[in-house]
């Protein structure tokens, strides 16, 4: 029993030297160096801590104020020790004074313990810091927390430090007299036992001497004798010792009682034994220390046989049960095989629980009951903790409504007349469609709700099939645009108009043609005057070209019957994409996608005339080609500093078996999203390229476009 006591203390005493927590009270040291401090060391501040368990005793330092040797003044932390004393032994720990102000002693075990704070010395300080003189104002502790435990102040007293009073030297010593081992045992007054362990380093050594000496303590401060030797012989042979060990975890209430036990198994080493939290679903608490640790020693030796936890009554009611739980639903094929699983909530009480006639898209036809019973009881359990509904293949599966729909879009003005419309796609469930909150670049002003909800059911309706959103027109604002229409090889100016347009998008047209002159380019463009009074375009100009005999016309080809549909092997082409249409940005591959309401567009400078690159390189594997079909893109103004355009006027070279042949096609003016066929001026075998070269665009007032294709097809 005495060693077990005395390894307690020990393994206390170890982490209680770990558990020193230095924690920051709340100020720096500013601008004053921390020194390590000096002072009177026979003035020490002690505090008796009565601990009823695992205990924690706050320590608070003040500022002392001290003097360099120079003569200059300054403010510091002091360095102590802490001596913590039980049952007679001492454990010495040291306080830095570079991190704070605030010590939190941990104290592992009940028990009467004996704190003592003591400054270093003047020759200890002195040793390691240069320049400091002496201390005008020492710095001072407190107790300024307390959990677990009481704490009575003892003040500062006059004396030598606890350390140095009754102290006997213990002596372990093998049978040659050489010190295996020696440590200072603090007695009290009266008789003390010292007891030494069976064995050391870890069973090296054997006791061979009585294991147990008497030391007496005297009110002066002495010991008789002033040191006891035990001695020990070494052993002859390591026999193997267990690798593994069996504790016992007790776990009481501080009056004793045994709320329930269980052992553990340790292995070689140090093993930490952690308690829970509560006990018997909450009834206790854990009021002691979480964890204890227990040594295996290498000669099968164990540090402690047993450890104990201590706990309390729970003041707080033990948890009410679950209100709800889940419940695991499979649907089966007749023979077993899980077809599809889910988790179903159920509330306290009976619950009934419904199968689908059918799952898998109509592919499997209930079998079984539609519906089952599950009970969750008042304690919290259920009556089952799954379900199963069988089902069979059906013989023709069930139509699947859609997963999207369409719903129409209204923006309309504040008497219901529309403004614009749109189709939007939704998916199955709520979406949410949202307006903007101008229209036509800032002439209209949202006045309803932002956004509404639409409800795709899983049946395929739709919860509303259109939408409505309200606008008013903002306060008119003029703005003037000039109209230029110019000579396209001269660039001279043929006439010059200007037009006073309000806010909005508005068309403007070329007007009669000039006598002796063609239109060379669209001979009406679109202009937008904005709220703010700034307009997408200041000048619209409109080219003509001179009608003068060609010696050596193009030869233009005309709209043909498509054949079957030639497929390249790949598309290339000189522009990095700048692609647009009413959904976002496209790609190359929106060219041939086969749906003319997506667009590839890209930036079209006047310079792209005369070069010699073309826009589109097509690759083929030595296909038959006789005809292009091309469908232009929808040219709406969506960049105010970029006039939107479609090609009008397209050259195609032709690599084939039988050498290079051109051929030029003209596009119309119109758009209304089918493709035109032409010819290429003859059926063309072996083709490996065909490049494609845009050489005007229909639209004339700026030298910068951007040019939109919905689609290019070839055909045999």
């Amino acid at each position: 029993m005495k060693k077990t006591h005395s390894v307690a203390w020990a393994v206390m005493a170890v982490v209680a030297m770990f558990c020193l927590i230095l924690l920051s009270g709340g100020r720096t040291a500013e601008a004053d160096t921390i020194y390590n401090v000096s002072g009177d060391a026979t003035r020490a501040t002690s505090f008796t801590v009565q601990a009823w368990g695992s205990a924690t005793v706050t320590l608070r330092q003040d500022y002392g104020f001290f003097r360099y040797t120079s003569g200059s003044t300054g403010r510091a932390w002091g360095r102590f020790h802490v001596d913590v004393v039980r049952n007679g032994g001492t454990q010495r720990l040291e306080w830095d004074n570079t991190v704070g102000e605030t010590l939190i002693l941990t104290l592992n075990s009940s028990g009467t313990y004996r704190v003592t704070v003591t400054p270093w010395t003047a020759s200890e300080i002195n040793a390691q810091i240069s320049g400091f003189s002496a201390w005008t104002q020492q710095p001072s502790w407190s107790v300024t927390g307390a959990s677990n435990c009481s704490v009575s102040n003892q003040g500062t007293v006059t004396a030598a430090p606890t350390a140095t009073s009754r102290v006997c030297t213990v002596y372990y010593r093998d049978a040659y007299g050489n010190t295996l081992q020696s440590f200072n045992r603090y007695c009290t007054v009266g008789t003390n036992t010292v007891t030494a362990p069976a064995t050391l380093q870890g069973g090296a050594y054997t006791l061979i001497s009585a294991s147990s000496q008497t030391v007496t303590g005297y009110s002066n401060g002495t010991v008789s004798p002033k040191s006891v030797v035990f001695y020990y012989a070494k052993a002859s042979t390591a026999t193997p010792r267990p690798t593994t060990a069996t504790v016992t975890v007790y776990y009481r209430t501080y009056a004793g009682s045994l709320l329930q036990s269980h052992q553990v198994t340790v292995t070689q080493g140090n093993n930490t034994i952690t308690a829970p939290a509560t006990l018997q679903n909450g009834t206790y608490s854990l009021v002691s220390s979480a964890t204890q640790n227990v040594t295996l020693y290498a000669n099968g030796s164990l540090s402690l046989s047993s450890v104990t936890f201590y706990y309390d009554r729970t003041a707080t009611p033990t948890p009410t049960p679950p209100s709800t739980a889940t419940v695991t639903v499979y649907y089966c094929d007749a023979g077993g095989s899980v077809l599809q699983t889910r988790q179903v909530t159920v509330s306290r009480g009976t619950n009934t629980v419904s199968a689908p006639a059918t799952i898998d898209s109509g592919r499997y036809t209930l079998i079984s009951g539609a519906s089952q019973s599950v009970t969750l009881y008042s304690n919290g359990t259920l009556s089952v903790s799954s379900l199963v509904f069988y089902y069979q293949r059906s013989a023709t599966p069930t139509p699947v409504p859609p997963s999207t729909a369409t719903v129409t879009v209204y923006y309309c003005d504040a008497n219901g007349s529309t403004l614009q419309t749109r189709q939007v796609t939704v998916s199955r469930g709520t979406n949410t469609i949202t307006a903007p909150s101008t229209l036509d670049n800032g002439s209209y002003t949202l006045i309803s709700g932002a956004s509404q909800s639409v409800t795709l059911y899983s049946n395929g309706s739709l919860s509303a099939s259109s939408v409505t959103f309200y606008y008013s027109r903002v306060n008119n604002v003029t703005a003037t645009v000039t109209v230029r229409l110019i000579d396209v090889d001269t660039m001279s100016t043929l006439s010059t108009r200007y037009e006073t347009l309000g806010v909005g998008t508005h068309t403007i047209y070329a007007g009669s043609t000039p006598s002796g002159y063609r239109a060379y380019s669209e001979t009406s463009a679109t202009v937008t005057v904005y709220a703010d009074g700034t307009v997408s375009r200041g000048l619209i100009t409109f080219e003509y070209k001179r009608q003068t005999p060609v010696t050596n016309p193009p030869v233009t080809q005309a709209p043909v019957p498509a054949g079957n549909v030639v497929y390249p092997t790949n598309w290339d082409t000189q522009f990095g994409p700048e692609s647009k249409n009413p959904e976002g940005r496209s790609n190359l591959h929106r060219i041939c996608d086969n749906d003319p309401s997506t667009v590839f567009s890209y930036i079209y400078w006047d310079s792209e005339v005369k070069d010699t690159i073309p826009e589109f390189t097509v690759t083929f594997g030595g296909s038959t080609v006789s005809a292009i079909g091309v469908t232009n893109g929808i040219a709406s103004s969506y960049d105010r500093y970029t006039a939107n355009a479609r090609p009008s006027s397209m050259r195609l070279r032709i690599y084939h078996s039988g050498g290079v042949t051109d051929c030029v096609i003209e596009l119309p003016k119109g758009y209304n999203g089918s493709m035109k066929t032409y010819s290429l001026g003859g059926t063309f075998t072996g083709v490996t390229k065909i490049e494609i070269f845009v050489e005007h665009v229909w639209l004339g007032d700026s030298n910068r476009y951007n040019v939109n294709i919905a689609e290019i097809a070839f055909f045999e």
